[in-house]
């Protein structure tokens, strides 16, 4: 696929639903590299990847922390620029939703 999705929100709640438990970055092989980067409703950047492509597993994910410390729900900003093969420079920015769920359930399962 051609660029790259940022999802909207996401639950950091060690459920162990690795869709769920960070946020995940999708990015098509025409992105050679891009920047990341979460701020609080402070200004505080809360998260910074560089000149990176996310590893497709999601080891590098954000999974809602600062300082080693579970971040309260809420609505972040994000900024990202991304480098294209054919030299583009894109930039993106927008927010997105951590939320808690005790039991996410058949919502975020799947179930209908």
């Amino acid at each position: 696929g051609l660029g790259f999705f940022i999802p909207t929100g996401f639950s950091p709640n060690g459920t162990g639903n690795a869709m769920n438990d960070e946020l995940i970055l999708f990015v098509g092989r025409d992105v050679i590299s891009f920047t990341f980067s979460i701020y609080d409703r402070w200004g505080n950047r809360v998260f910074d990847k560089s000149d990176y492509v996310p590893d497709p597993a999601g080891s590098d994910g954000w999974d809602g922390s600062f300082g080693g410390r579970r971040l309260d729900p809420g609505v972040f900003v994000y900024f990202a620029r991304a480098l294209f093969l054919d030299g583009k420079i894109i930039e993106y920015s927008g927010f997105l939703c951590v939320f808690h769920l005790k039991d996410p359930g058949p919502m975020l399962a799947g179930a209908a």
